[in-house]
């Protein structure tokens, strides 16, 4: 299914009740494994398993229904703990990891190598990059402070990543089964 579809047959999915509902506890599920199942290592690296919430939201409803949860789990985040200055940048990186689990995860047979692609494409390119941007602009540090923090960010993405892995490949086939 190409992605334009998806998008359509996924925001369809928000006019069926049980769609509502269930994407509801997902949401609820995303915001409290970001919330409360992390740790941060530093100020800028946190490990977190609310991206299993989003993944399942992507596997069951697709990339629309996934953007909305994410954005609305940040959102909900940021409102119940604020934890320092809003940045917008931040939704859209929640915005942007539920439309890759949609895409990759929705009305498909999942598959191991669609697992690490989309997980590979969330870390290096969502929260490597433009999680790393995000922080730097915050803080006014520039180019100088985003390739300061770029080796830190990395190590903790590469040492993640493998887990991520291991946590989503059976977790996903199995949620995409009960759906």
């Amino acid at each position: 299914m190409n992605p334009i579809a998806s998008l359509v047959a996924s925001s369809k999915e928000l006019k069926r009740t049980r769609s509502l509902v269930q994407a509801a506890m997902l949401l609820a599920m995303q915001v409290v494994l970001s919330a409360y199942a992390s740790v941060y290592i530093d100020p800028s690296n946190k490990v977190s398993i609310g991206f299993i919430a989003s993944a399942a939201t992507g596997a069951l409803f697709g990339p629309f229904v996934a953007m909305v949860n994410g954005g609305l789990a940040d959102l909900l985040q940021y409102a119940l703990q604020s934890p320092g200055v809003y940045n917008p940048g931040f939704t859209l990186n929640y915005m942007l990891t539920g439309m890759v689990f949609g895409l990759a995860f929705y009305r498909r047979e999942i598959r191991p190598v669609h697992v690490i692609a989309a997980r590979a494409i969330v870390v290096v390119i969502v929260n490597l990059g433009l999680g790393t941007l995000w922080i730097t602009l915050q803080r006014g540090t520039g180019l100088p402070g985003f390739l300061a923090m770029l080796p830190a960010r990395a190590t903790k993405a590469l040492i993640q990543l493998p887990f991520d892995m291991l946590l989503m490949l059976p977790l996903i086939d199995r949620i995409k089964k009960l759906g």
